[in-house]
């Protein structure tokens, strides 16, 4: 699956660097664990152990099971923690027909594919703009072979508008208007260029020499041509740069024309930025550190927040949900329908905490899902934020 957090075709999420054993998620490691909040048992934040196994769930769930990831997967990394890996990659082999070993082999042979098609495609597109050069270069001197027979002092200018009427209507309309011109095209060069081969065989002895080529009778003007005379039978329109061989129909060209003239309009038409509240940007690091950790270290949620202050909350919360199965919107009511559960739950069992570290606690739940912080309350006080949560041994699937 591709990282990247794509929002339109100027913006972009930068692919997550490639995960690092035991450290992640690399120079932004201390801001990664204040988003990601205290454990609620020890008030620190999850060692780096943790924060690297989320991390690989969170990619693994991400591919095969994005509900899992809403629900909150923290009570899944906390087993593996405390089971060990190999237990629950036997759980997710018979449930998905991966593991995380077959799953990070897999994400890498994706990788590999990718980077090959990317080459691949680069140098396709090398060849053709090789050929395309080649074919130009071979026009041009063909071009000037003409004019040296037929235009001695054309010969000596650029031809430019030339090339560009070719490639803009096609060889065959050059042609015609060659033809005419000087009452011959540049099919004429083949011509002769064929006969020299022959003649120059049959000079060797290894042929017969063939019959003498006809006189072609042309009436060319006494005056120099000039750009002047260029423009007789070029028109300004045709003298533009070419953009695309002349072979689409009347209602084709109609269009593109009408592509062009919105892609222009949406050009210049000033961008108003959008009234984006500033505590967006901390909602942002909250999702995305449950989501897709990589991104507060790569600079995605800047990059994220800023499209946002272009386009819209609107239009954010359809692409976040679109990509990972919940909105801004939605996490956000997530928080504060589990803030009010924390306080209701402190003022009873902690009240202490009312006044400092509820809301780290609340980003760690927000973060690990309500499953696993319940198993941590119970653990400490013996009663969590209501009964009848099930542990990780007694869920069928993972």
């Amino acid at each position: 699956q591709d990282p990247a957090f794509e929002l339109d075709e100027m913006s972009t999420l930068p692919p997550p660097p490639p995960p690092v054993s035991g450290t992640f998620p690399g120079p932004n490691k201390n801001r990664y664990s204040a988003v990601s909040g205290m454990n609620p048992i020890t008030g620190k934040p999850d060692n780096d152990a943790r924060l690297d196994l989320y991390e690989r769930f969170s990619k693994f769930y991400q591919r095969f099971n994005p509900a899992r990831l809403n629900k909150g997967i923290g009570d899944v990394v906390d087993y593996a923690l405390t089971k060990g890996e190999e237990k629950i990659n036997i759980k997710l082999m018979k449930e998905y027909g991966y593991d995380l070993n077959t799953f990070m082999d897999l994400e890498k042979e994706e990788s590999q594919q990718m980077e090959m098609k990317r080459l691949s495609q680069l140098k396709e597109e090398e060849d053709k703009a090789k050929h395309a050069s080649e074919d130009q270069r071979a026009l041009r001197n063909k071009l000037i072979k003409f004019f040296l027979k037929y235009d001695p002092p054309r010969a000596e200018m650029k031809m430019d508008v030339l090339l560009n009427f070719a490639q803009l209507r096609g060889i065959e309309a050059l042609n015609e208007k060659m033809f005419n011109k000087y009452g011959a095209d540049l099919e004429i060069i083949d011509l002769l260029e064929a006969t020299k081969a022959i003649e120059a065989e049959a000079n060797e002895g290894t042929i017969n020499a063939p019959p003498a080529l006809p006189v072609i009778v042309q009436e060319v003007d006494n005056k120099s041509a000039s750009a002047d005379s260029l423009d007789e039978y070029f028109t300004p329109e045709e003298q533009l740069a070419p953009v695309k061989p002349a072979t689409l129909t009347v209602e084709e060209k109609r269009i593109m024309q009408n592509e062009f003239e919105q892609k222009k309009l949406k050009t210049l038409r000033p961008r108003v930025p959008f009234q984006v509240p500033s505590y967006t940007r901390s909602q942002l690091e909250k999702y995305f550190a449950k989501y897709e950790p990589a991104s507060l270290s790569n600079g995605g949620v800047d990059v994220v927040y800023q499209w946002t202050q272009r386009n819209g909350m609107a239009l954010l919360n359809e692409k976040l949900l679109q990509k990972y199965g919940m909105s801004l919107q939605e996490f956000n009511e997530e928080a504060n329908a589990l803030r009010d559960d924390l306080i209701e739950f402190y003022r009873v069992c902690d009240r202490n905490k009312l006044v400092t570290g509820c809301e780290q606690v609340l980003n760690w739940g927000l973060k690990n899902g309500r499953a696993a912080l319940n198993v941590k309350l119970m653990e400490k006080y013996g009663m969590g934020l209501h009964t009848g949560e099930d542990n990780f041994d007694s869920i069928s699937t993972v």
